[in-house]
């Protein structure tokens, strides 16, 4: 009689704690691929997706004509990215980088940065396991805010475009 009591006890906690687990969404997590393709579906922008993992979003900008920010997966980051300045044609003097590294001051969420091969860049990570639509929409929009104002900062140094 314990034996089949304790057996339905135990039965009963295993069923409420899988209802449990699940209605708080950690059973049943989307993967940070389909999460984040499910958001910029549900999302306003025009998105093209490039591959696997990576999409594409085009703003229009006041300094910069155009600016495209792309978001890739890395794991279970959210990477949004907009490269402003082109690698073959940078060569900044010391206070326009003392420029760019303000900007990092200036705006809390993103880096401002140049790469190994010299393009300058702005960058937002994001936890996947905790974005949310809105969280996506305003960091792909701050990117390329930022983007345009810092390239407004640097352009004067940059070359001319044929």
């Amino acid at each position: 009689m314990h034996t089949r009591l304790r057996s339905t006890l135990t039965f009963a906690f295993a069923i409420f704690t899988l209802v449990s687990l699940g209605s708080l969404g950690i059973l049943a997590q989307e993967s940070p691929s389909t999460k984040v393709a499910r958001l910029l579906n549900e999302s306003t922008f025009s998105v093209t997706k490039i591959e696997k993992d990576l999409w594409t979003i085009t703003y229009e900008g006041k300094a910069k004509k155009e600016i495209t920010v792309g978001v890739s997966i890395a794991k279970d980051m959210v990477l949004a990215i907009a490269v402003f300045a082109e690698s073959e044609k940078v060569n900044l003097p010391p206070q326009v980088l003392m420029k760019l590294l303000r900007l990092n001051e200036e705006y809390d969420r993103v880096k401002v940065g140049i790469d190994r091969e010299g393009a300058v860049f702005v960058r937002l990570d994001l936890t996947a396991r905790t974005l949310d639509k809105a969280d996506l929409i305003t960091g792909i929009d701050q990117v390329a805010a930022v983007a345009d104002h810092a390239y407004s900062e640097i352009r004067a140094h940059l070359p001319k475009s044929k």
